[in-house]
């Protein structure tokens, strides 16, 4: 049986798994920098979300299967101390997606951000993975701007 629960930001590695299937899932997509992606380690992401955790405020929701504990998506909501909100990272496994495990996940985000008086939060979507814009459109968000980068 698989159910959401909350997770103490300070274990990141719980993560580790899921983020590192997101990385790969944009590696395979990416147009121009699949190289950023496949160079990217878990060891590098942890240091930064631990970083930011000292300076904002973190928000880890993992998919856990109950029979064998194993994590099989997450959602990393944040907070900078500038008080701007950020759906951070947001994976849920193949076999779990089209059964609202991902629409949960970004609920629980937006109460989150609800609750600390967060009315707007921005999501990063990597281009070459457009197929999750359709996804986020049923919060209400729209693409915005494009963020260009030189190699």
């Amino acid at each position: 049986m698989y159910k959401i629960i909350e997770w103490n930001p300070e274990d990141i590695v719980a993560i580790k798994s899921t983020w590192e299937k997101l990385t790969k899932h944009h590696e395979s997509v990416s147009n121009y920098f699949s190289d950023y992606f496949s160079d990217y380690p878990f060891s590098v992401r942890e240091e930064k979300l631990r970083k930011h955790g000292k300076n904002g405020m973190t928000k880890i929701d993992l998919i856990i299967d109950d029979s064998n504990n194993q994590t099989y998506g997450h959602c990393i909501s944040i907070i900078d101390s500038d008080g701007k909100g950020e759906l951070e990272s947001l994976y849920v496994s193949n076999h779990l997606r089209g059964k609202r495990f991902g629409k949960s996940l970004v609920e629980r985000a937006i109460i989150w951000f609800e609750e600390h008086q967060i009315n707007e939060f921005n999501i990063e979507v990597a281009v070459g993975n457009e197929e999750v814009l359709q996804f986020y459109e049923q919060f209400g968000y729209q693409p915005f701007s494009y963020n260009l980068k030189k190699r």
